[in-house]
């Protein structure tokens, strides 16, 4: 083989190990939100019906998928109640990621005078600071 075959099939080579590399590489983040009701914390299961409507006695859950995500990570929740002057903050959360992996996290929604007010509300969960998910529900008297 001449020298410009060696170089060219090198560097084919390293091309192909590149991409390689760039595509096995895990994408860590979060999956699609959402929320769940349930009278008790322990009963959640991902076959708990995902919903938008809700009464003001059973418990709110918000439930985030992980996926690949690295110790020290931070995952981020806010929930937001729509008031007379559009969207007040009602509940923050920070979750800093302890150990390497993937699965769920469940974050519960704080009564206040020990139910929900009725209306319309917002959870936002940020990754780091940078990826951004939101889902919208509502609470009805029952």
């Amino acid at each position: 083989m001449s020298k410009t075959n060696i170089i060219i099939v090198t560097i084919c080579t390293t091309i192909l190990i590149a991409v390689a590399v760039l595509t096995l590489k895990p994408d860590p983040g979060i999956g699609e939100i959402y929320i769940v009701s349930s009278d008790k914390a322990a009963s959640i299961s991902i076959e708990d019906e995902k919903g938008t409507d809700f009464d003001t006695i059973t418990g709110i859950y918000l439930v985030i998928p992980l996926k690949d995500v690295r110790a020290g990570d931070t995952i981020s929740t806010n929930w937001l109640y729509y008031g007379e002057e559009g969207y007040e903050t009602t509940q923050e959360d920070t979750i800093a990621v302890e150990e390497d992996g993937s699965g769920e996290i469940i974050v519960y929604f704080l009564k206040r005078d020990d139910a929900y007010y009725p209306g319309d509300y917002k959870a936002i969960v940020e990754y780091n600071d940078s990826e951004k998910i939101e889902t919208s529900f509502t609470v009805s008297r029952h």
